[in-house]
C-alpha cells in the first residue's frame, strides 16, 4: 500500500506540470496588459490605476482567473483598437462569462463573487466616468452649495 502511494504521488509530480490547466509565472498576463485587455474590451479611455491594481488582484485570485486572462489576451492581440467591437464568436462559453464578470465589475465598481461581493470603487466606476459629461456622479454636485436650488443654466436667462 505504501509502495502505492509514492508511485501515485511520483506519477502526479510527474503529470500535472504538463497539463495545460498548471500556471507558471511566465503563464501570467502582467499588470500593464491587464489594463489594455481591460480598456479594449470596455472602450474606457482611462483607467483609474488603483482601482486596476485592486481588480488586477482580484482576478488574479480567482480559481480560473489566471487561465481566463491568459486566454483572453491571446486571442485579443495588444495592436487591437480601444473602441473597437470584437467578434463575440471568437470567444467560448467561459470566455464570454468572464467577459461579462470583468465588464461588470469595470461598468458598476463591485466585484461580484460567490464568496461574497465587494465594493472596489464608487467614483471610478465607468459608468460614472465614461458618462461624467452626460450625468454627473450620483451624490456629487460639482457646483457651489446651494447650487442645486437655481435653476438650470440652460433655462436661466
Amino acid at each position: 500500500m505504501q509502495r502505492r502511494r509514492i508511485s501515485v504521488a511520483l506519477a502526479a509530480l510527474i503529470v500535472l506540470p504538463a497539463l495545460p490547466c498548471h500556471a507558471t509565472a511566465a503563464d501570467t498576463v502582467d499588470f500593464p496588459r491587464f489594463v489594455l485587455l481591460c480598456r479594449q474590451l470596455s472602450g474606457a479611455t482611462q483607467l483609474d490605476t488603483h482601482t486596476a491594481q485592486t481588480l488586477y488582484a482580484l482576478f488574479q485570485n480567482e480559481p480560473w482567473g489566471k487561465e481566463h486572462l491568459l486566454r483572453l489576451t491571446n486571442k485579443i492581440p495588444p495592436k487591437h483598437p480601444i473602441g473597437i467591437a470584437l467578434d463575440p464568436q471568437q470567444f467560448d462559453e467561459g470566455e464570454r462569462w468572464f467577459i461579462g464578470h470583468l465588464l461588470i465589475t469595470l461598468l458598476t465598481g463591485v466585484y461580484y463573487h460567490q464568496s461574497g461581493n465587494r465594493l472596489v470603487t464608487f467614483d471610478h466606476a465607468l459608468m460614472h466616468t465614461e458618462l461624467a459629461d452626460v450625468r454627473p456622479t450620483p451624490g456629487h454636485c460639482g457646483g457651489a452649495f446651494g447650487d442645486w436650488s437655481a435653476a438650470p443654466k440652460a433655462v436661466r436667462a
